[in-house]
């Protein structure tokens, strides 16, 4: 059984982030998956909640939020085999273009 963790900058985008959360965990089998969801709580949460979910052996981390939120529980799995799933959920997001060009540049 694959172990995931999700977790939830509220700040980010709107206050619609509780169903997210849920819909999420639907669209995984239980029978195939432990879906824990959490949120983050001051700054640097992100970080300490991504190495806690190395430390316990997660297999991968949902980070649902901003540009801040991502680069936080990022920095928390450096150097580890836990993937990393994004659900950018904020107003402005500039990483997803940021990283698409540089990708974009690097291929051609």
């Amino acid at each position: 059984m694959r172990k995931i963790l999700i977790i939830i900058n509220r700040k980010a985008g709107t206050d619609r982030e509780k169903s997210l959360g849920a819909a999420i965990a639907r669209q995984l089998p239980a029978d195939r998956f432990q879906v824990e969801t959490t949120y983050l709580q001051y700054l640097g949460h992100g970080t300490d909640l991504a190495r806690e979910a190395v430390n316990r052996g997660v297999d991968t981390v949902v980070a649902v939020g901003g540009d801040g939120s991502i680069n936080e529980i990022a920095q928390g799995l450096l150097g580890a085999r836990t993937a990393l799933a994004i659900v950018p959920w904020a107003a402005a997001m500039a990483w997803p273009v940021r990283s698409t060009s540089r990708w974009t540049r690097k291929r051609r």
